[in-house]
């Protein structure tokens, strides 16, 4: 059995049939062979749109009775995966896949027997690379690049959490954008998938957190942002999400009693910089 028909595509909707189709023909474009995809809605509006555009690509689709987050949804689609499947694509639908993508991923497992999971080069709207693949944030870089990514972008902290000195080079990594990367299936079991506590956002820091190895970075494989869309729909409430699930990293990550104090500082920075963020949003 090849390895992509041992590999399935999660993806999940919100609200956002007008970009699904499209994102499915560039998963089916990108292979010469047929690419399972799973769709997971969130219990969207458009739901019946989403589910007509999965039918006529033959996706699997998922509709969920609520929305409980992408994490939760991803973790719901991972649990109704064939029992064929050894490798799992994470993405959101706001993507377009350009050729080989998948099975450039799937060749770093079928090079590296130790590889938990890969993710590929992904590429701003301008063409620019993202940032996708970095460092788990600790007190030191996590702290001076929130404080100080907008107003000094080339600052030592956000340099080290992105490892932006390395670009685009193949290298592991602290943990890699939920935008888009392959997991083994068993790893992503193993370690109980998801953290559904983080509605959106920091689901992806953690999760590779709590793997016990490091994930590749295959700047050969590439996709394309089309550009923030739940943030685009949503930025305030999208913003809300992003603090909250900070401070819920900062609480598992710093869990000991000695390390509360520091935390709560951490904690209430966070609350100083949402309000600030929010009111530039009104």
């Amino acid at each position: 059995m090849t390895m992509i028909a041992r590999f399935e595509l999660i993806t999940v909707t919100y609200n956002c049939s007008d970009i699904l189709r499209d994102f499915l023909v560039s998963v089916q474009d990108s292979e010469p062979n047929r690419v399972s995809v799973t769709v997971v809605d969130n219990n969207s509006h458009d739901r019946s749109i989403c589910k007509d555009y999965a039918r006529q690509f033959g996706a699997r689709f998922i509709a969920l009775e609520k929305n409980s987050g992408y994490g939760a949804a991803v973790n719901a689609g991972a649990k109704r995966l064939p029992s064929n499947i050894e490798y799992i694509g994470i993405c959101n639908p706001d993507l377009a896949l350009e050729k080989g993508t998948i099975s450039t991923l799937l060749s770093v497992f079928e090079q590296d027997k130790d590889a938990v999971a890969a993710g590929p080069c992904i590429l701003n709207q301008d063409g620019t690379p993202y940032p996708s693949a970095r460092d788990i944030p600790g007190i030191s870089n996590g702290v001076g690049h929130a404080l100080f990514k907008n107003i000094w972008p080339d600052n030592p902290w956000t340099r080290s959490y992105t490892q932006s000195a390395l670009g685009t080079k193949r290298r592991t990594c602290g943990w890699l954008s939920g935008a888009f990367f392959i997991i083994r299936r068993n790893a992503f079991e193993d370690v109980g998938g998801f953290d559904e506590g983080f509605f959106m956002y920091f689901e992806d820091v953690d999760l590779f957190s709590r793997l016990q190895k490091r994930p590749r970075y295959e700047p050969n494989a590439k996709v394309k942002h089309i550009g923030r869309y739940s943030t685009r729909q949503n930025p305030k409430t999208m913003l809300f999400f992003h603090h909250k699930s900070a401070g819920r990293f900062l609480d598992k990550k710093y869990s000991k009693k000695w390390q509360k104090p520091v935390t709560f500082l951490l904690k209430l920075g966070l609350k100083l910089r949402y309000r600030l963020q929010a009111r530039k949003l009104k």
